[in-house]
């Protein structure tokens, strides 16, 4: 029992904190300058990756 919600606890820490990430780096890809990213500006705009607007 205890396992199992550990288990769960962590899926949803995964989930917020990766969810975290990727709103920050689409934010970035906005208000970043590319050399300091290490990619272009809107490269996922490009690849036809859904993003923040």
């Amino acid at each position: 029992m205890k396992n199992k919600t550990i288990r769960k606890e962590m899926a949803f820490l995964g989930f917020y904190v990766g969810m975290a990430y990727q709103i920050i780096n689409d934010l970035l890809d906005y208000s970043e300058d590319s050399s300091k990213l290490d990619k272009n500006i809107s490269d996922d705009l490009g690849e036809g990756k859904t993003i923040l607007p």
